[in-house]
């Protein structure tokens, strides 16, 4: 396994924090392998439990609201990222289907692209800088953003594997 990033005299703790962030994303593209359309669409209840498929558009989208709509004040274009937010109680989308594994990998990666070409910009200086949401109802380091990220991410592997499993057995 080859890490991408390497920590750097002037921002070693940002540097391990995106360290991390891309061995999380590794671990997500190991999960993925060999998944299948059908895997992609699985879901033991439709109205209750997000596919493989939804969960990828949800962590994009999350990693997407957290630094860019969070951080820089940008507005999220819901209609491009409906899809992320199936099965939320505010939500009467359905959850997407038919869609092959390729589209979401492309998503993925794109959106991972610029959001760690945002998070380079910062150094450990800023890892203590406070940001709140634009309602101001939560605040929050960028230290605290990473984490949560990195964390958020790696609780839907755990979902990726059960829901691949479950695909398998036919449950």
């Amino acid at each position: 396994m080859t890490n991408r990033l390497t920590s750097t005299p002037t921002n070693p703790i940002l540097s391990r924090f995106l360290s991390m962030f891309e061995l999380n994303r590794q671990r997500l593209l190991e999960q993925l392998e060999g998944v299948s359309d059908a895997m992609l669409d699985y879901t033991p209840n439709a109205q209750q439990v997000e596919t493989i498929g939804t969960l990828l558009d949800h962590i994009a989208a999350i990693d997407w609201s957290w630094v860019f709509e969070d951080i820089d004040g940008l507005e999220m274009d819901y209609p491009t990222w409906k899809y992320a937010f199936a099965l939320r109680s505010w939500s009467e989308i359905e959850q997407r289907t038919g869609m092959g594994l390729q589209f979401y990998l492309d998503r993925i990666a794109d959106e991972r692209q610029k959001i760690m070409n945002r998070l380079r910009q910062f150094s450990d200086h800023d890892l203590l800088h406070e940001f709140s949401t634009d309602d101001g109802a939560t605040t929050f380091t960028l230290e605290w953003l990473l984490f949560h990220l990195i964390n958020h991410e790696a609780v839907h592997i755990g979902q990726i594997s059960l829901l691949k499993r479950l695909s398998q057995l036919g449950q």
